[in-house]
């Protein structure tokens, strides 16, 4: 059997060895602390029934451009639920560009007592990216740098999560790009594994016991 600590030692050694946080443009979402497994799969082995989510996070209405996000998320746990299956569609508008995620995701847990377990996935995926340039306002009558309508590329990825929770705690780590994944031109794209370019999500919970009819999460 394993001690938390040594637990929490383990995923946090794999996790931040040899790597250098740098900063991050994945896809924006929030209080995701109510549904984890938007942003780490792998905390999807915590649930032991089907689940289906979905969000829409709109942000400085108002404002011409300002970024809308929408994301639908499905889990099912079979095999005794140690395997857990799902698939996430998260979509995210920014001014001209529209970028939509699609995932198939597999999560495996480890059960280590009765009341803990730590789990690890991975997720494949499929970006597509759409840029209307017709929407951009120039002060150059037919500027030759936005004289493409609309352009739309597709590229693959991975995400990679991992997860310890207990009946009070919990903490996950995920990277949501493997690969690192640029742009050439409107019609091509390159990708590489670069861990100076991964991005991270870190997120942890406890539960204090306030009585016999109240909780306090933090």
């Amino acid at each position: 059997m394993y001690s938390h600590r040594k637990i929490i030692t383990c995923l946090l050694i794999t996790t931040f060895a040899g790597l250098k946080l740098v900063a991050q443009n994945t896809f924006q979402s929030n209080q995701y602390m109510l549904f984890q497994p938007i942003i780490n799969f792998s905390s999807a082995s915590s649930y032991n029934e089907v689940n289906l989510m979905s969000f829409y996070r709109n942000q400085w209405t108002n404002f011409k451009g300002a970024p809308t996000n929408f994301g639908l998320v499905g889990i099912v746990p079979i095999k005794n639920n140690s395997i857990t299956l799902g698939a996430r569609i998260l979509n995210e508008t920014i001014g001209v560009h529209n970028k939509t995620e699609i995932k198939l995701d597999y999560a495996y847990r480890f059960q280590t007592n009765l009341n803990s377990a730590v789990s690890f996935s991975l997720s494949p995926k499929i970006n597509i990216h759409k840029s209307n340039y017709q929407l951009i306002e120039t002060t150059v009558n037919n500027d030759p740098n936005f004289n493409v309508e609309q352009t739309s590329i597709a590229y693959p990825n991975a995400e990679f999560g991992s997860y310890y929770y207990s009946s009070r705690f919990y903490i996950g780590f995920s990277t949501p790009n493997l690969f690192y994944n640029e742009i050439v031109n409107n019609n091509s794209y390159s990708t590489q594994f670069s861990v100076s370019k991964l991005t991270y999500y870190i997120h942890s919970g406890y539960k204090w016991t306030l009585n016999s009819n109240n909780n306090l999460y933090s």
